[in-house]
């Protein structure tokens, strides 16, 4: 049997008990222990997690498991490091959504980032959903071991000094 076919089938078993809502924390709960590639999610899943938090966000909920099927054909080395960031507008087209390019953060809605979480190529990437409003924006699955949400005046203060590698707004 396949690698993605195994982790189809774990993954589908263990989404049955995932809460309703976006995920946040993928080091915490159930998530945690499901497959992408070789690895757990907990250590490469965060591009799955963005994507599916963008589909609840668009109201076309898809299961995780459905989406890390998909986005296994975007994974980098057989997902030792995680998904390819400029895989993700792909991998929301074969899903049913767009998703565009962007570096402009001005207009409200949702937006998933990819990031270098120290030095760039000498570090690892982290990727997020975020949601823009006039007040601010709202970060998910942002920290691997806090399953709430995290809340930014701007895209910019919640990298810091860390550096932009893509960006993408949905719907």
């Amino acid at each position: 049997m396949s690698l993605k076919k195994r982790n189809l089938l774990r993954n589908r078993a263990a989404e049955k008990t995932i809460p309703c809502g976006m995920i946040c924390g993928q080091g915490t709960g159930i998530v945690s222990g499901m497959k992408y590639g070789l690895c757990g999610m907990n250590f490469n899943g965060c591009e799955c997690i963005a994507v599916y938090n963008a589909l609840l966000f668009l109201n076309r909920p898809k299961p995780l498991s459905l989406v890390v099927l998909c986005m296994e054909r975007y994974k980098m080395l057989f997902g030792i490091f995680g998904g390819n960031p400029f895989g993700i507008a792909k991998a929301l087209g074969r899903l049913g959504e767009n998703a565009v390019r962007t570096d402009n953060f001005m207009q409200n809605g949702g937006y998933i980032l990819s990031f270098w979480t120290k030095k760039p190529f000498l570090s690892s990437l982290h990727t997020v959903f975020i949601i823009k409003r006039d007040i601010g924006i709202t970060v998910f699955n942002r920290y691997n071991n806090s399953s709430a949400p995290s809340d930014y005046a701007s895209v910019e203060d919640m990298l810091g000094k860390r550096r932009l590698i893509i960006a993408y707004r949905v719907g």
